[in-house]
Formats: structure tokens, sequence, C-alpha cells
């Protein structure tokens, strides 16, 4: 298997007879070894018990040890593995191969959203600490829409999680709890539902929204819908607020094809869309919740959706088919230096002659870039800007 610029180590993993291998990049959750929450759900599903289990959806798989455990074990069963990270979506794959498994179904998810079958046997997942009361209650309950009647879900949390998820489950009046195990960090749950409505649609009620902002920016005024999960931290709005300064040393002309990378909610995007009105948004990221609030609030300021487009995927590669006047993003530093290196070169070579750039990060990760376009031939430095330990740098395509 090709080595990528995300890599970082193979990890092993022997359980029940067999050594797994597991390929995973240092930005996925459980880098280090196989997080002992996964193992201890892993246990209490098979361990002194029988398995019936013929279809599976593993429910945020990350790089993919719970569902390919199973699948390996049991290869008698169907696993469909789900994740709205495509790098880890991309990871998931990668160890299904690597394990020789061959059935396992690895496709891009924001929750259930496009999981279309309901007929899984046994739902599982490892909850995100982070994810939002609405967040979880929403994957706690919504299962209903998707088992096959008798089917079970399979959850494993944190601790100080465990009072509000029992909460959760207990209130709900169609949950029968099958079983709770706690070990020292962890806590299973298992439940059935006494009614199960397979194939129906659940609520349209958005679990994911926190709030409605209103932002006064440069005498600039719209409305942003912000989610769990979604990065609002003093330093990612120090990024943004070192880019939109980048503006400063921008001509003010008409630029018809904008590029918004790494968006979060989509404060850039949509400032840039009052700011110039392109023509069309291409939003691109590793994050489904992110492409889609970033779309949401692009509508909410009154863009058309039919000159919304979205890239969902790790990075960024040189758009062969079009190339954009306006790039603007903030650096993923998290992933390494090699991918951000990377990424900057592919954005940079998809800038249209006249095109102008500005990325965001860390000093450190902007004075690295720097020296990596320098060498970009087209390309003319025009500014570089800090803001609160953040810095933007300017790129013009002359």
């Amino acid at each position: 298997m090709t080595t990528d610029i995300y890599y970082k180590k193979t990890i092993a993993y022997k359980y029940g007879g067999q050594t797994l291998q597991f390929r995973v990049s240092q930005d996925l959750f459980s880098s280090f070894q196989i997080d002992l929450g996964t193992q201890f759900l892993i246990r209490t599903l098979t361990l002194g018990q029988p398995f019936p289990y013929k279809k599976i959806l593993d429910l945020g798989c990350g790089y993919g040890p719970i569902g390919i455990t199973l699948q390996s074990l049991y290869p008698q069963s169907t696993v469909h593995l789900v994740d709205k990270d495509a790098l880890a979506v991309e990871y998931a794959r990668q160890n299904a191969d690597l394990n020789h498994l061959a059935g396992a179904r690895v496709f891009a998810s924001l929750g259930y959203e496009n999981v279309t079958d309901s007929d899984y046997d046994l739902i599982i997942a490892n909850i995100p600490a982070k994810a939002g009361e609405p967040v979880i209650q929403h994957l706690l309950e919504d299962a209903v829409y998707h088992l096959a009647p008798g089917g079970n879900v399979a959850i494993v949390i944190i601790n100080p999680l465990a009072p509000l998820v029992n909460q959760m489950l207990a209130a709900n009046t169609n949950i029968e709890i099958i079983l709770q195990k706690s070990r020292p960090g962890h806590t299973v749950f298992q439940y059935r539902f006494k009614q199960y409505r397979p194939g129906e649609k659940p609520s349209s009620a958005d679990f994911y929204h926190r709030e409605r902002q209103t932002i006064n920016r440069d005498d600039i005024g719209y409305i942003l819908d912000v989610a769990y999960g979604l990065d609002e931290s003093e330093d990612y709005l120090s990024a943004v607020g070192a880019l939109l300064r980048g503006l400063d040393d921008v001509p003010f002309k008409k630029y018809s094809r904008l590029l918004a990378f790494h968006p979060g909610a989509g404060q850039i995007p949509v400032y840039l869309h009052h700011f110039f009105q392109p023509e069309t948004v291409t939003l691109a990221d590793r994050d489904l919740l992110a492409l889609n609030y970033t779309r949401r609030n692009l509508l909410l300021n009154g863009r058309q959706d039919t000159t919304i487009s979205l890239i969902h995927r790790a990075g960024f590669a040189r758009e062969e088919t079009a190339n954009f006047d306006f790039i603007a993003g903030i650096l993923r530093e998290e992933e390494g230096a090699a991918p951000v290196v990377v990424t900057a070169d592919g954005l940079a070579k998809s800038l249209a002659p006249g095109g102008v750039l500005i990325l965001s990060g860390t000093a450190t990760g902007i004075t690295r870039v720097a020296q990596t376009l320098a060498n970009v031939v087209q390309l003319n430095l025009v500014a570089q800007h800090k803001y609160r330990g953040f810095a933007a740098i300017v790129f013009k395509n002359e």
C-alpha cells in the first residue's frame, strides 16, 4: 500500500486469535493505539456470548477499528462504516483493504444523513465526548429508523457522560437498556427499541445547531448559524481575523470564482460573499459538518444554492478543470507539516492568472508555507499580517 503524506504509523491489534493492522494518521482519533473504550466495546460484544448480527453499521468509524475487527471476527456479517471526516473514510478504506476485507463498505456520512439502509441488526458507535447533548441524543435515538425489528445498539462513552446518556435512554419510553457496564474511564450501553420504525423519516430538527449569531464587521452585517462540533475557539477566530486583515492588501475588483478552504461554519466565505459577490463559491474541507453549515450560512445570506459547490476530501490537490481567481483558507496545522505544505501548493496551483491567495495559520505554519510558495514562480508575495498570535499571507498570481 502506497504511503501518503498523512500516514503516521501502523498499529497492530491482537484480538480473538487474530492480528489486525491499522494504518493511522496523527490527526485521527486514537492514533497512538486502539482506544481503550473501543477495545472495551468490542469485548462486551464478543466475549462469552453469541454474535447473531448479520448486518452492522459502524457510526463515526474513524480509521475503522470497531467495524473492521467485527468484520474480521465474523466474516459472515456485512459491515458498513461511516464518518463525516474524509480522512477517516480514506483510512477506514485503506484498513479494510489492508486486512483483506473486501465485503466492508465505507462511505461518508454526517451521522445518519447518508445512511439509506434500514435493516441493520446492530449499530455501534464510540460517541465523541464533545459532540454536544442534542447531537448525542440524535445519535442514540435515531437508530430506530435504521434498525431491523429486534436490532440492537451498542455504544461506548467516557464515564463523565454516562449519567447523561443513562438519563437520555431512560427518558425515552421506547428504549429498553439491556446492558450497562463500566470500567475505569468508559461505560458501554447496549439497548433496543420496543417498537421499531425502519425506513421512516426522522424529525427534520437540526440537532447540530447551537445558536444564530448576528455579526457586523467592517460595515458588513450578516447572520451565521454555528453548530456543535465546529471549531469556534479563540485560536480559530484569531486565524479568521488574521485572514480578513489580509483583505486590506487585495485590489478591490470583481472576483468571479471563489474557493474557501477549511471554512468552519462559514465565517470567511460568508463575509467574502458580501464583500465581492462572486459568481460561484466552492467550499473544500474534510469535514461534512463544516461544508453543510457553510452552505447553510451562504444560503441564509442570500446566495443561490446553484452557485455553491462542495469538495469533500482531505487536503487540496490541484483542480485541473477549475481555476479560481480568489482562494482563502485556514491551514489545518494539526495534520502535520507535510500535509500543510502539499495543501498550500495545491491551492496555489489552482489559482487563475491575476488571482489572489490568502492563507492564515500560526506564525510558524505561515512562515513554512511562504518559503514553499516562494518556489512557485508566478506567485508574488503581496503582504503578511499578524493578529493575536496568528498570521496571514497574501499572494497574487502575476
